[in-house]
């Protein structure tokens, strides 16, 4: 049967009324940046964790500690106590040399013909107790007699120079340092009888190597007055 025109015309009408309103949010596709598939990519928010964190900027190097002036600061880890003020370390370049604390002095170990100072051992088994194995930094001041490194050592935010004198096993090395804090740190100790100053009167290192020097140059003074005695019996026979 033939479709007259009018009647084509009515439905292809029919059509286009339908098309135009259907439900247009059935027409988007998953690249479209409209309607409901906007919904599905999450927006970043201040407290989104697509958001990156700011990472907080390290605390700058001190200029100064107890009254001296840091030169260099550069981590180390502590692998071995020399005794209760020096201490040997690993650089980041592989070198490991022996660095001395910085404005305190410890009793003296001694050595296998000289013996040490009471407290001496125990003072470096405390210095082992509290870095050896561990990260840490140093703020050095500058070097000493034997250019060794002279530093503050700082492990877990604790100044273990500091440490070593409120723990009673170092002096402040009244020698190089006058520094009023560190000074009242060793007088709480003294107070308080902790480590060394549990003796009535113990002797400071300084004092102990002066005496330890003049003993020795009488020693070398009476071998060499020996020796000439010796010398001139054997000329006289």
């Amino acid at each position: 049967m033939k479709m007259g025109v009018p009647v084509l015309f009515i439905l292809c009408a029919t059509a286009v009324v339908a098309f135009v309103s259907f439900p247009s949010n059935s027409l988007l596709t998953v690249g479209s940046q409209e309607g409901p598939v906007q919904d599905l990519v999450e927006t970043p928010t201040a407290d989104s964790p697509t958001q990156q964190e700011e990472k907080a900027e390290p605390e700058p190097a001190p200029t100064e500690l107890f009254g001296k002036k840091i030169k260099s600061t550069y981590p180390v880890k502590v692998i071995r106590a020399v005794d209760g003020d020096t201490f040997e370390v690993l650089l980041p370049d592989n070198t490991h040399p022996n660095i001395r604390f910085e404005s305190v002095d410890t009793p003296e170990t001694g050595s296998k013909n000289v013996p040490g100072q009471p407290f001496g051992n125990r003072a470096t088994e405390a210095l082992k107790e509290l870095c050896v194995g561990k990260m840490a930094t140093v703020h050095q001041t500058g070097t000493d007699g034997y250019r060794r490194p002279v530093v503050y050592l700082i492990v877990d935010e604790v100044n273990i120079n500091a440490e070593m004198v409120r723990l009673g096993y170092a002096w402040q090395a009244i020698d190089y340092s006058d520094d009023e804090q560190l000074a009242a740190i060793e007088a709480e100790a003294r107070k308080a009888k902790r480590g060394l100053w549990a003796d009535e009167n113990p002797m400071p290192p300084w004092e102990w190597r002066r005496q330890q020097k003049e003993e020795r140059k009488k020693r070398k003074q009476a071998q060499a007055k020996q020796a000439k005695l010796d010398g001139d019996s054997k000329t006289v026979k």
